[in-house]
C-alpha cells in the first residue's frame, strides 16, 4: 500500500467519499431516519436563509444539521458563517476549530478563526491559531502575513519583521506585506526607510487606506503634520470606517492647534472603537473647560 500508485488511487477514493457525503451525507446512528434529498433540501434552506441574512431564522436548523453531521465541513462552515454575523466571536471560533479538525483544507478557516480569536481579544489562542496555520502550510503568503500581524500587534518586533521579510521574498508585489514592513521600520526608529516604503505603498496601491495610514504616521513622526494631514484626509476620502485612520488625523489636528477637527476625529474613532481608552482621555482633554 505503499507504492505510488496506491496513494493516488486512496487520494482520489477519499476526494470522491467527500464530494458525495457532502451532497448526500452518511446518516449517522441515531439520528430521525431521513431521505438525502430531504437532507440535502434542509441544507438548501440554510444556505438561502443565509443568502437573504435571515440568520436568527437559519441558525436553529443549521445547529441541527451540523448537530447531526459532526464530520461535515460544510454545515461547520455554514454555522460559523450565522455566528460571525451575529457578532458570536466565541461560537464562531468553536466551529472553526471543528472544521479545522475535520476539513480536508484546514487552512481555509485560518482568516476566520484570526478575526474571532482577535474580536475575543484572546492573544494566546489568536497567537496559538496562527502558528499552527503557519505550520500546516509555511509557504501560504496569507498565513504569513496574519502570523506576522500577530507578532507585531503583541509587540514582537523582531520576529514581525522577519515574517514580513519572509513573507516578501515569496511574493514581492504582496504589498499588505511592504505595509506591515513599514510599520516595523516605524517602530524600530528607521523613519527613513519606513518613508520610502510608505511613499512606494501609496503610490503603487493607491486606493488602500493601509498605505496612506501608514504614510500618515511616517509624516507625523518625522515632523511633517501638514504631509500628515493629506495623507491622512486620502485615507479617508477611501473609507470613513478606519478607526486608527481618525484617531492619528485627530492627533494631528491637535498638534496644528486645530482643536475642532481633533474633536470631530476622537468622535468618529470612539464610534467606530468604543474601548480606545487613549481617544477618550485626548477628548476628554479636549473638552476640559478653559480650552
Amino acid at each position: 500500500m505503499d507504492s505510488p500508485a496506491a496513494r493516488i488511487v486512496l487520494g482520489v477514493t477519499a476526494v470522491g467519499l467527500y464530494a458525495w457525503q457532502a451532497i448526500f451525507p452518511v446518516q449517522p446512528a441515531g439520528v430521525a431516519e431521513q431521505t438525502p434529498q430531504q437532507i440535502a433540501g434542509e441544507a438548501a434552506k440554510v444556505k438561502t436563509m443565509i443568502k437573504e441574512a435571515r440568520y436568527e431564522e437559519a441558525l436553529r436548523p443549521a445547529l441541527e444539521l451540523s448537530a447531526s453531521f459532526p464530520q461535515n465541513d460544510i454545515y461547520i462552515n455554514q454555522l460559523a458563517d450565522i455566528y460571525h454575523q451575529q457578532h458570536r466571536p466565541k461560537e464562531e471560533a468553536e466551529q472553526w476549530e471543528r472544521y479545522m479538525n475535520v476539513s480536508p483544507t484546514p487552512e481555509d478557516a485560518c482568516p476566520h478563526l484570526n478575526h474571532a480569536y482577535l474580536a475575543m481579544r484572546d492573544r494566546a489562542r489568536q497567537t496559538a491559531s496562527a502558528e499552527r496555520c503557519v505550520a500546516l502550510d509555511p509557504k501560504n503568503v496569507d498565513l504569513i502575513f496574519t502570523l506576522a500581524h500577530v507578532r507585531e500587534m503583541q509587540g514582537d518586533i523582531k520576529e514581525a519583521r522577519e515574517l514580513y521579510e519572509r513573507g516578501i521574498a515569496l511574493a514581492p508585489e504582496d504589498w499588505d506585506l511592504h505595509i506591515g514592513l513599514g510599520r516595523v521600520y516605524l517602530r524600530q526608529g528607521e523613519k527613513k526607510k519606513a518613508l520610502a516604503l510608505a511613499l512606494l505603498a501609496a503610490r503603487k496601491t493607491p486606493n488602500d487606506p493601509e498605505a496612506f495610514l501608514l504614510l500618515g504616521m511616517c509624516r507625523y513622526q518625522t515632523g511633517q503634520p501638514a504631509l500628515a494631514h493629506q495623507a491622512l484626509e486620502r485615507g479617508l476620502a477611501l473609507t470613513d470606517n478606519y478607526a486608527d485612520l481618525h484617531f492619528l488625523l485627530a492627533r494631528v489636528a491637535q498638534a496644528e492647534s486645530q482643536d475642532e477637527t481633533a474633536r470631530v476625529h476622537y468622535e468618529r474613532a470612539l464610534q467606530l472603537e468604543p474601548d480606545n481608552a487613549q481617544a477618550r482621555k485626548y477628548l476628554a482633554d479636549l473638552r476640559r473647560p478653559g480650552r
